[in-house]
């Protein structure tokens, strides 16, 4: 084992060991496109009460970084003339994002104000997250009118999920929201094929990917993947059901499970300009550069200064994106809060890591990635 891997190996033990272990499990990997960086190592019991330990392999659902997965597809769609960037989304998509706005809520805090739009977002809006569309764990208000909506807004997985009010105007501004879950949507309607199955005919398949996919009850193995868990107030941990697990639709935004190893293949690949180390390619060298470029207004880009507040505290802690940095968004931006996640374009290696963990930046994950982080930037900085 060499001095790099024996260095992070020691970071994912030290998390997940002893009688009160700070992370129930850890399995990170490290790669680079000339092989000078690498790493894959796992620590911790995959479930509760289980002696089995996690495997470099081991299938997480992979949350938010399902987004720059299902991005690619996307962009192979734009590639293929099947859809384009700034125009309007399918009408069958088109009919299923609402058509109103909600603004706030009365005096009385009980009554809604919505306002009606004919906007709908185009493509790239959705890529971006400037659609309109909020979440019900970063926007306190689309969270009251989804819970006294719960009956017809029946959560993830469902097609109502993503049916919850716009909160601003196509264009406004960006909101962390349902954008991609639309982009998604908008493949499978000019494809006829489900989102899940389009991914694996054209992106998983061309790069030997196996254990990668929309729907974990028929392509993996139960014993393989690892139980999502949240942390409860004395530290100890709590088994909780998988999301996404029996869906309606293949989710866009964060409907896959996957092994990180299978997902640092398809960073590889990106950080290859669309072509992998084994010479597969699934996107041109052009996209991939439109994939990394920033894309907001500086008045749209406004809002990621802004701290994200904690208004569904089972799924995320209250947050701020990078502090005090200057920021834009990308289309291949995740705001991967369950996975750690780092590329260097111009150096050209990964780092991702999974805890598989709730709530989202919690601060012992928070502590463990950015630990993880230090080692690899040194070892990076030796190779130059």
């Amino acid at each position: 084992m060499t001095s790099l891997a024996t260095d992070l190996q020691n970071i994912l033990d030290r998390f997940t060991s002893g009688p009160s272990p700070d992370l129930p499990v850890a399995v990170a990997h490290v790669a680079s496109l000339d092989g000078k960086l690498t790493f894959k190592g796992a620590s911790g019991k995959l479930k509760e009460g289980s002696d089995e330990p996690a495997k470099p392999d081991s299938v997480f659902w992979i949350a938010s970084c399902t987004k720059l997965v299902v991005v690619i597809g996307v962009l192979q769609a734009v590639e293929n003339d099947l859809l384009k960037l700034d125009e309007p989304l399918p009408e069958k998509v088109q009919a299923v994002i609402p058509k109103l706005i909600l603004t706030g809520y009365e005096e009385d805090s009980k009554t809604p104000i919505l306002v009606s739009t004919e906007n709908t977002p185009t493509l790239r809006q959705c890529l971006l997250h400037i659609d309109g569309s909020a979440l019900i764990f970063d926007d306190p208000i689309i969270r009251d009118y989804i819970l006294a909506n719960k009956d017809t807004l029946r959560g993830p997985g469902t097609l109502s999920d993503v049916q919850s009010p716009l909160r601003a105007e196509p264009g406004q501004r960006w909101w962390y929201g349902h954008g991609i879950d639309y982009a998604g949507l908008a493949v499978e309607a000019v494809t006829g094929q489900r989102l899940g199955d389009y991914l694996r005919q054209n992106v998983y398949e061309p790069l030997g990917l196996t254990q990668i996919s929309h729907r974990p009850l028929e392509y993996h193995d139960a014993v393989d993947r690892a139980q999502l868990r949240a942390r409860k107030p004395d530290g100890s941990f709590a088994p909780l059901p998988h999301f996404f697990e029996e869906v309606e639709y293949d989710a866009g935004g964060a409907g896959i499970h996957g092994s990180l190893e299978d997902y640092t293949q398809l960073l590889l690949t990106l950080l290859g300009n669309g072509t992998h180390p084994s010479g597969v390619t699934i996107l041109e060298p052009e996209t991939v550069e439109l994939l990394r470029s920033p894309g907001l207004t500086l008045e749209q880009a406004r809002t990621l200064d802004t701290t994200i507040p904690c208004s569904f505290p089972v799924l995320s802690n209250e947050h701020a994106l990078i502090p005090g940095t200057e920021k834009n968004w990308a289309l291949a931006e995740v705001h991967a809060a369950a996975q750690g996640l780092c590329r260097d374009w111009q150096k050209g290696y990964v780092a991702i890591a999974g805890t598989q963990l709730l709530p989202c930046w919690d601060a012992k994950s928070l502590q463990f990635w950015n630990e993880f982080l230090k080692v690899v930037f040194t070892a990076a900085s030796k190779t130059e």
